[in-house]
């Protein structure tokens, strides 16, 4: 366990600089650990399992992420739920025999079959039941009966998944928009700083703005100093 935190202090003091002033003439620019619209200029080495602790905390990730990978994670949670009750349902038509040619619903009348659930042709039409069922859209074609205790059961649970679902994509979406990150836009920091002589003192100064007209109350800031020696 100390090999370990010892490999991961020693791997953490080795940080990189990104390349500051790609598209600027770079040869009067001094390196800086905090670019001057506050986002860190500091690349940290890649880790081990670095991925699997992210996964480990799929909310924070999530609310942390770009909007193409909230999507992308968005997409794929529906569609994989969607389309994995949707063998469930069409496993349990399956068993029951419903999606035999004289139990199909245009023969149902004729043969008096009674299937687990209703307007059942194949997996096309388990799909949709999957779809209107998670997110009770009720098209009135497709309905479950009393014939399959299995299939009353896979209707709750899904209902229920589909709920935590939706729930938990709700609250990240509404965790990433509310989030205070867009308001670096509306404060903003002098261009130039000045160092002057305050009651004896060398003192850095510079000017912070609200832009906004309803200001911001008990704010903190806080200010980091490097300073470069060599040993």
């Amino acid at each position: 366990m100390m090999d370990r935190i010892t490999w991961v202090a020693n791997k953490t003091l080795d940080l990189r600089r990104k390349p500051y002033g790609l598209f600027i003439r770079d040869t009067k620019l001094k390196r800086r650990a905090i670019l001057k619209n506050g986002e860190y200029n500091v690349l940290q080495p890649k880790f081990p399992n670095r991925y699997w602790n992210y996964l480990r905390d799929p909310y924070t990730s999530l609310v942390d992420a770009e909007w193409k990978w909230n999507l992308q994670a968005m997409a794929i949670g529906f569609l994989g739920c969607w389309l994995t009750f949707a063998l469930l349902w069409w496993l349990i038509a399956f068993v029951h025999t419903d999606l035999q040619d004289d139990h199909l619903p245009d023969r149902q009348g004729e043969t008096g079959w009674t299937p687990c659930v209703l307007s059942i042709y194949g997996f096309p039409s388990c799909f949709l039941y999957s779809l209107e069922t998670q997110h009770t859209t009720g098209y009135g074609l497709r309905a479950i009966t009393e014939e399959c205790p299995e299939a009353i059961f896979l209707m709750c649970a899904q209902c229920l998944i589909g709920t935590i679902i939706d729930s938990f994509t709700v609250g990240a979406v509404i965790a990433k928009l509310t989030r205070p990150t867009m308001s670096n836009n509306t404060i903003m920091f002098t261009r130039n700083a000045v160092i002057c002589l305050m009651d004896g003192v060398l003192c850095l100064m510079f000017r912070l703005g609200d832009l906004r007209k309803r200001k911001l109350i008990e704010t903190a800031f806080r200010f980091v100093t490097e300073n470069w020696r060599e040993l």
